[in-house]
């Protein structure tokens, strides 16, 4: 399977909240899109409506469920890792 690129799935709502791995015993929580590149953070809250909920559900992503920020960009649109797979979110869900 090297060489083979994983495909990107864009996903859109609100807001997913999150602590970075190894944080003090009473971690903070954060907005993802303050994570920093290459930063592997645990989700703590995600707040968004059913759809929101259930697009995430489908690709893995649940509360403590870890994940890895792949790319940053300022606009607040995200590329994270959580596995094998690659996902897109865009500046309204990050």
């Amino acid at each position: 399977m090297s060489g083979e690129k994983t495909p990107v799935q864009k996903v859109k709502s609100e807001d997913v909240n999150l602590v970075a791995e190894g944080a003090a015993p009473e971690p903070t929580a954060f907005p993802l899109r303050m994570a920093a590149e290459g930063e592997k953070v645990k989700i703590f809250s995600l707040n968004g409506g059913k759809i929101f909920h259930d697009r995430l559900a489908g690709l893995g992503i649940h509360v403590g469920e870890k994940v890895e920020i792949i790319q940053n960009r300022s606009d607040g649109k995200l590329l994270l890792g959580h596995g094998n797979a690659r996902f897109f979110l865009g500046g309204g869900m990050s």
